[in-house]
Formats: C-alpha cells, structure tokens, sequence
C-alpha cells in the first residue's frame, strides 16, 4: 500500500513536498501555480492592480536584488564619461585629463592659479541728439544772414556813414563767396564735371539744380539767404554809389 502524501495542494491535489508551497494559518498548502491563479483572481475581483514584477525575480533568494540594481545604473551612468578627480586646491571634481581647475582656476601640474581679470565697467556716453549739428549749423547761419542783412538796412539810409554800407557790402559779397563755392562742390560730388560747369554758367540752372537736386538741407538754407540778402545788398550799393538820394 502507497504512503499518503502528507503536503498537498488543497486546490489541484498534487504533492508539494519538494516544491515550492504555501501555507495558510490553518496548515493547508497551496503550489506555488495554484497560488498565483488564485491571487490572480482575487485582484480581478476585487480590482486591485497587480504591482509590478520584480525584474529579478528569477535570481535565487541569497541574491541582493538592490545591490544589483545599483551596480547596474552605476556602470551604466559611467558609460562614455572621462574618469573624474579631485582638484588639489579646491577638491572640487575636475576631468582627469584637465590642467587648469574650473572652480579655483589653479593648475595641477605647476601648482599656479589664473589670475581674475578685472573688467572695468564702461561709463554709459551720454548720445548727442542726432540733429544737434543741424540745429547749431542753422542758428549760425540765420545770426550771421542777420546781421550782414541789419548791416546793409542801415547802410542803405542815407543818414548813415558810407563805412556802414561798405563793410557790410564787403561781409555780404564774402558770404555770398562761400556759399557759391559750396554749391559748386556739392554740384561736382553729386553730379561731377559736368553738373558743377551747368550751375557755373547756364543762368537759373542753379535754381533749378539747388531746389530740385540738392540733397544738403544746410546749403539750401545758406543760398535761401543770400537770395534774401541781395535786396539789401543792391539798396547799399546805390547808397554808397551815390544813386539814391
């Protein structure tokens, strides 16, 4: 007659004496098959979610599950890095391979440091307004074309002395000069030769070369004056010629 088998599954019948088993608080056994079915069951029941498989589960039970764990994202985080040592000054971690020490800037193999360059903060400039220039250059030009054309007004009368009208007939013909010889160089830088020679000598073309393709706002204004400037200008010359009474 058979021996009775003393450890079986309560669920299939089968003998786990020398298998892996499970035991309740009541003494009966379960194989370790019937278990998970079992357990399997339940979570669906009760909607429970399964944890997560251990990925090591399959290694015997001596074996630390952690350690190996650890070591492997260890070798695999060292993968494709430069070993790693301590700077002798700041013992900041430095590339084995490196000279100079990014924290304290000192040189392992001479022992030396970098000096900190100093960096000296530039003074913000103060911006002259763009129009600056234009607005002097116009002011300029109005008080001396004021004061040449009040100079020719009372040289014209003829209460006044013949050396009022002259000096200012003479300041007149000087600043009527310089503005002649800056059209006449404005006309060849924008024209050349040729555009210089037609204000030079065909009559108006000047007119129509000064307000028509003139590109300095400053020397239309100066011919502008002059123009002015001529009434007087003819109203001294008759004074001090003896024409007018």
């Amino acid at each position: 007659m058979s021996e009775v088998a003393t450890k079986v599954c309560r669920f299939c019948e089968k003998d786990v004496s020398g298998e892996a088993r499970i035991k309740d608080k009541k003494g009966r056994y379960a194989c370790q098959p019937c278990f998970e079915r079992l357990k399997a069951k339940r979570a669906q029941t009760h909607q429970i979610p399964e944890p997560k498989a251990n990925p090591y589960s399959a290694f015997a039970p001596d074996i630390d599950t952690d350690a190996i764990s650890i070591e492997t994202d260890a070798a695999s985080a060292g993968v494709g890095q430069q070993p790693m040592r301590p700077c002798p000054s700041c013992k900041a971690m430095m590339g084995a391979a490196d000279v100079f020490c990014v924290q304290c800037g000192t040189n392992v193999q001479t022992g030396g440091k970098l000096g900190k360059a100093k960096v000296k903060k530039a003074k913000p400039r103060r911006e002259r307004p763009a129009n600056l220039g234009a607005t002097i250059g116009t002011v300029v030009s109005l008080l001396i074309a004021g004061s040449i054309g009040v100079g020719l007004f009372i040289g014209s009368r003829p209460d006044s002395a013949p050396a009022v009208a002259g000096i200012s007939i003479a300041a007149f013909l000087f600043y009527a000069g310089v503005v002649g010889i800056m059209t006449l160089v404005d006309a060849f830088r924008q024209g050349g030769f040729v555009k210089m020679l037609l204000v030079w000598f065909v009559p108006f073309y000047v007119l129509f070369w000064m307000y028509g393709q003139a590109e300095s706002a400053m020397l239309k204004l100066n011919f502008t004056l002059t123009l002015v400037l001529y009434v007087p200008y003819f109203m001294a010359l008759a004074r001090v010629s003896g024409m007018s009474p």
